[in-house]
């Protein structure tokens, strides 16, 4: 038996992307609206996670901040339809720096919500960005340079000390007469 072709079937198209929910309590801006949705972490690799983003941001809000600043000068310097286009582009980069602002802050709430930096097994304190290997050399460092003369001066002073010869019972009394 012959079968006849039959024509491919045309797929469905594909369903709009969902918005994600607005978090309950959170504060927008007017006109704003949440750019980026901030899970609060759960663990130690999450926070650090969270923790790049937020730093991340933060570098492009300086960028954003910078770029607004040289286009401010520009704009009081501009005339005519030149002027026009450059406040167009101030109020965008306005927009832009109001959204990034509200996503650093849901980040903070995110990571100020969570639990793994109220355990004992959240991330650990960074001193200066320095990572372990560095800490030790550093705590090595300050044993031999600062910590050592201090406790050979201290030998020193108790070997002085002891290898004094002692004054006889009753020899301080006898000149507290006169």
């Amino acid at each position: 038996m012959l079968q006849s072709p039959q024509a491919p079937a045309t797929p469905a198209p594909p369903s709009p992307p969902q918005a994600a929910p607005i978090p309950s309590g959170a504060t927008f801006f007017p006109g704003s609206q949440p750019f980026i949705t901030f899970r609060v972490p759960r663990t130690a690799e999450e926070v650090a996670i969270l923790r790049a983003q937020r730093n991340e941001l933060s570098n492009q809000i300086e960028n954003v901040r910078g770029r607004r600043s040289s286009l401010a000068r520009a704009y009081e310097r501009a005339d005519g339809a030149s002027k026009d286009g450059l406040e167009r582009q101030l109020r965008i980069l306005d927009q832009r720096l109001t959204q990034m602002e509200v996503d650093l802050a849901e980040s903070g709430r995110a990571l100020t919500n969570s639990p793994a930096l109220n355990t004992s097994t959240g991330v650990p304190f960074q001193f200066f960005s320095l990572g372990p290997g560095q800490m030790t050399a550093v705590s090595i460092i300050f044993v031999l340079f600062v910590l050592g003369p201090l406790a050979g001066s201290f030998g020193r002073l108790i070997w002085r000390r002891s290898s004094k010869p002692s004054t006889p019972p009753g020899w301080n009394e006898a000149w507290r007469v006169f």
